[in-house]
C-alpha cells in the first residue's frame, strides 16, 4: 500500500444530527489498519442497507473524543445533506 494518509469519512447532516455513513467509516478503518500493519485492504462485506452513525459513537468507534472529532471534520466544508448526497449518487 502506498504512504498516503487514509481519507477521513465525508460528514452528512441527518435531522440537524452529524452522521456518517456505515460503510464510509468501515473503509477508513479498513484503510488505517491496512497503513498500520503494511498489508492490503481486504474487500468490504456486502450489506443490506446503509446505515448512519452518529458522530458521538464514531468518535468512540475510532477511538478518539467527541472534541478531536470535531476538530477534523472541521476542515470540511459545511456538511452535505443526506439527501443531497444519496441525490448525487443515484445520478
Amino acid at each position: 500500500m502506498s504512504n498516503q494518509e487514509p481519507q477521513f469519512p465525508k460528514p452528512l447532516r441527518h435531522r440537524g444530527k452529524i452522521v456518517f455513513l456505515r460503510s464510509d467509516l468501515e473503509k477508513y478503518k479498513r484503510e488505517l489498519i491496512a497503513q498500520a500493519t503494511g498489508g492490503k485492504i481486504d474487500a468490504p462485506r456486502a450489506t443490506d442497507a446503509e446505515t448512519f452513525v452518529l458522530a458521538n459513537d464514531a468518535a468512540h468507534e475510532l477511538g478518539i473524543s467527541r472534541r478531536t472529532l470535531g476538530r477534523i471534520i472541521q476542515g470540511f466544508d459545511d456538511a452535505e445533506s443526506v439527501r443531497d448526497r444519496l441525490k448525487s449518487e443515484a445520478a
